[in-house]
């Protein structure tokens, strides 16, 4: 065979190859795909199944051993541009202080709020879901007190109710903080760290996030008591924030060891109990609904 001949397919192959790189992203390699939900039992869930995967959200149904819907596991990817929001409405006294009193609606009236437009930003058309978050301190009534700071918008909301009543018992306990960046950026950010038991009012400001909120460590309170439990999952390495939300009664330490399964480093303990609630309208019949209201949610919201 002639050089010549050599020479020509060297070039086609040379063009070929450039021609595959040029088509490839200019970042420093392929993004992580969306997480898949597990294929066999975790911790005391008998197995799962995929209710929803596309835009940076999954949303994971799990069973117990007969069969019964018992659990759900939202993954929102942030690398993959999903966003998160906490949404509150302040309905009467000074915002940002100890007693300021927040409106209390359902999961599904959240959902409604946030779609008529209390919050315009991500677009009211990319909402995925909501899930009850923070403690509160009344059950009665349609507005409370938040137990812990919160801050939305840019700005503190609450204080904490615990910071000026220590008689609490949730002045005393480990708490944890879960912050966002701001939702305007094309990746938005998310941090979790450690927060002092007994905080003072400059901690409560949660200066370091554009949102955020104050919630327990999963190894406060009984660790063998069995309850619908609401918990977040983070994992640093991968961008992605885990939310459990269960139908059935499960300790601290079973849920921590479900959101591990799917790749949690480390958790936070939110509202559980009766106000656990999580509400979706693209798949309907796969929300655990609550007729008690409560003061405020995550919302999650699909990548553009």
């Amino acid at each position: 065979m002639s050089t010549q001949r050599n020479r020509g397919r060297l070039r086609t192959v040379l063009v070929a190859v450039l021609l595959v790189v040029g088509a490839l992203p200019a970042s420093a390699g392929p993004a992580a795909a969306i997480q898949s939900c597990p294929s066999g039992a975790t911790g005391p869930i008998a197995s799962w199944t995929t209710v929803f995967k596309s835009r940076g959200v999954t949303l994971c149904k799990g069973f117990n051993s007969f069969g019964t819907r018992t659990a759900y596991v939202t993954i929102v990817d942030f690398a993959e541009h999903a966003k998160m929001r906490i949404v509150s409405t302040v309905s009467g006294g000074n915002r940002g202080n100890t007693n300021t009193l927040f409106t209390k609606r359902t999961a599904e009236q959240w959902f409604t709020a946030i779609e008529g437009g209390i919050v315009t930003n991500p677009p009211a058309g990319r909402l995925f879901s909501v899930t009850n978050a923070s403690f509160f301190t009344t059950t009665s009534g349609s507005t409370t007190t938040l137990s812990f700071p919160e801050k939305t918008g840019g700005s503190p909301a609450s204080l904490g109710w615990v910071l000026q009543n220590h008689s609490d018992p949730g002045w005393d306990l480990a708490k944890r903080r879960f912050g966002l960046g701001i939702v305007s950026d094309t990746t938005q950010t998310w941090t979790k760290t450690n927060f002092t038991t007994h905080y003072t009012s400059t901690e409560a400001q949660l200066s370091s996030s554009w949102e955020g909120l104050v919630a327990l460590s999963p190894g406060a309170g009984s660790q063998t008591e069995t309850r619908s439990r609401n918990m977040m999952g983070f994992n640093t390495s991968t961008s992605r924030v885990y939310i459990l939300s269960t139908l059935g009664a499960y300790t601290l330490p079973q849920g921590s060891t479900v959101l591990g399964a799917f790749g949690s480093t480390s958790e936070i303990q939110i509202d559980g109990g009766g106000s656990t609630q999580m509400y979706n309208d693209s798949s309907p019949g796969d929300t655990i609904f609550s007729s008690r209201a409560v003061p405020d949610v995550l919302a999650v919201y699909l990548a553009p």
